[in-house]
């Protein structure tokens, strides 16, 4: 747990570095970094697979 809360600590350190310098390039980074990490999860949220439709055999009850 705490490797995590330093990780964490670090990321937020280098990014407020890099605001305070007007890293423009360095703080773009952050964003890349998150997006790559949180993309594939966040699509999956925004745009879910549609519900499937039964065929009218399966809502008959005739098959599996």
């Amino acid at each position: 747990m705490a490797a995590h809360f330093d990780q964490i600590k670090s990321a937020f350190d280098r990014f407020l570095a890099a605001w305070k310098t007007n890293d423009g390039a360095t703080l773009a980074s952050f964003f890349v970094e998150v997006a790559q990490t949180f993309g594939a999860f966040a699509a999956a949220m925004l745009n879910p697979a549609p519900p499937k439709t039964p065929t009218n055999a399966q809502a008959q009850g005739l098959s599996g």
